[in-house]
C-alpha cells in the first residue's frame, strides 16, 4: 500500500514541530511518502512551511537539511592520529 500523504498529515508535522519548538527544541516539521493525496496537499505543505520527501522529490528545505556539516567534535577529546601516536606503556 503506499503512503499518500493526506492534509491532516501536513497539520500533525507543524504542532509537532511548533510543540518541541515551545520546549526548546530545534524541530523542522516534515512529511515523508510516496505520493500527495492531491495538489492541494503538496501547497499546503509548502504554505505551512513542512519539508517533504515525496515520491523521490524533495523540497528545497529537505534538501538544505540533509546537505548540513556534521557536528563538530568537542575540543577536549583527542583526535584519531593524537590516540595513535601515544606511546605503548609496557608494564
Amino acid at each position: 500500500m503506499l503512503a499518500r500523504i493526506p492534509s491532516n498529515w501536513i497539520h500533525r508535522a507543524r504542532q509537532r514541530a511548533d510543540t518541541l519548538r515551545q520546549v526548546g527544541i530545534d524541530a523542522t516539521p516534515v512529511v515523508i511518502g510516496e505520493e500527495w493525496a492531491t495538489p492541494e496537499t503538496q501547497a499546503l505543505a509548502q504554505q505551512e512551511k513542512v519539508e517533504w520527501l515525496v515520491g523521490g522529490g524533495l523540497s528545497q528545505g529537505f534538501l538544505r537539511f540533509r546537505q548540513l556539516p556534521p557536528p563538530e567534535e568537542p575540543q577536549d577529546a583527542p583526535t584519531e592520529a593524537e590516540v595513535s601516536a601515544e606511546p605503548l606503556h609496557e608494564h
